[in-house]
């Protein structure tokens, strides 16, 4: 696995993006909200889920891997329960600052559970 400490530069172009969300401290944390916004990699070339415990991507010519733990992805410290894809086509303002506010470059020791 490649590993990339490329900065992506915040503007977000059309392309299919990966958004974590619905994150928490620990996996048993109960949440009476829809808990914290996680990051959103992209533009990503693809997304591919292999045997439902994790999650292939591949975003500035680097594939990455997200792990599932019972049900949810950590990465930076956070545990998501929650995760989409979608395809951004720039139309939408409002969108598109949500995404400029939150876009990462995926970083593999992020990944790594403590």
């Amino acid at each position: 696995m490649n590993k990339s400490t490329e900065t992506t530069e915040n503007q977000p172009s059309n392309g299919v993006y990966l958004e974590l969300f619905h994150g928490r401290k620990t996996k048993d944390e109960e949440l009476d909200d829809w808990g914290t916004p996680g990051p959103i990699f992209g533009p990503l070339a693809y997304v591919h889920t292999t045997y439902q415990d994790h999650i292939k991507f591949e975003q500035n010519g680097d594939w990455h891997e997200l792990w599932l733990a019972e049900g949810m992805i950590f990465y930076d410290g956070m545990w998501y329960g929650d995760w989409t894809v979608f395809a951004l086509d720039g139309k939408d303002e409002v969108q598109l600052r949500e995404i400029k506010s939150r876009l990462a470059s995926y970083e593999e020791s992020k990944s790594k559970i403590q």
